[in-house]
């Protein structure tokens, strides 16, 4: 790897004899077998197509990645990429100008924007090849770690609500016990002052309303006091917990799985890549944090 420190290399504009105005620098020159890749400060202060800001090391990663696709014949032709923009206007439901609109508020010309979206294509495409091999999981591992680390779906209960204004002839006691007699008998209440159905989760329900857990489907629970008067939930249905199957899990597991491989995976690539690459450095390193 051959990296050489210069000094900075502006890029001017001429504005009279004695001024001249800073348009931008050049940071940093990647030179590959295929092509030589130049990033400038307006390339770091630019944020890319998904509005995240890059870092230097970012964009000369990037760089790495283009030149290998560019080498590997990778990269897209104009009708694919075409072809991919079109998807992606009807999948986000755009016309051609939003989606030029949104490549304008990004920094890019409706141009550039196609050239970037075919560039990040083709380092997905180099990024899939070198490090899919490499992220594997075997199926037994994927078994083991379901079996090791059982998962549930919690119980969930569907509920009408009422609430039974307070009287001001009787207490609360006798109100709430006249309320018990009456739901023991099966007599029914006002239908129209139920609620319409709701599901709750189990971790959803208050404290104070735990009874819900040990309530039979149909009853009617003790009144509890509200606001606004008693109020009384009636259970309509129940899904108890249950042990999440592996195939309801398998994808979960599977990205769990293959984050520590793919991190590895990639700090490999980048330190192969680099150590292929002639870098020189004409700015020292900038980190962009987005606001």
């Amino acid at each position: 790897m051959k990296k050489m420190i210069f000094f900075p290399l502006f890029v001017l504009s001429l504005v009279n004899a004695n001024n001249r105005i800073l348009i931008d620098t050049i940071d940093v020159v990647v030179f590959g077998d295929q092509s030589t890749d130049i990033i400038t400060r307006s390339d770091i202060d630019r944020p890319g197509l998904d509005g995240s800001m890059r870092a230097q090391d970012d964009l000369i990663f990037e760089s790495l990645l283009w030149q290998e696709g560019v080498r590997f014949k990778m990269v897209p032709d104009d009708q694919a990429i075409a072809d991919r923009l079109q998807a992606l206007q009807r999948e986000n439901n755009l016309t051609k100008e939003e989606l030029d609109k949104i490549f304008l508020q990004g920094g890019y010309t409706p141009q550039e924007g196609k050239q970037q979206f075919a560039r990040l294509q083709t380092v997905n495409t180099v990024m899939q090849f070198k490090v899919g091999d490499k992220i594997v999981v075997p199926e037994r591992v994927i078994q083991a770690h379901y079996e090791d680390n059982p998962e549930y779906e919690q119980a969930h209960y569907c509920l009408q609500k009422i609430t039974i204004p307070y009287s001001d002839k009787i207490s609360r006691d006798t109100q709430k016990q006249r309320l018990a007699r009456a739901a023991k008998a099966g007599i029914c209440f006002n239908e129209s002052g139920w609620s319409s159905e709701f599901w709750i989760a189990q971790n959803e329900i208050a404290a104070d309303k735990e009874f819900i857990h040990t309530m039979k489907v149909h009853s009617i629970s003790p009144a509890q006091e509200g606001l606004y008067g008693l109020e009384l939930f009636r259970l309509k249905d129940k899904k108890e917990s249950r042990l999440l199957t592996l195939q309801e899990r398998y994808n979960d597991i599977l990205m769990l799985l293959r984050q520590p491989k793919s991190q590895l995976a990639v700090t490999q690539v980048k330190q192969e890549l680099t150590d292929q690459a002639s870098i020189v450095y004409l700015q020292p390193e900038i980190t962009n944090v987005s606001a």
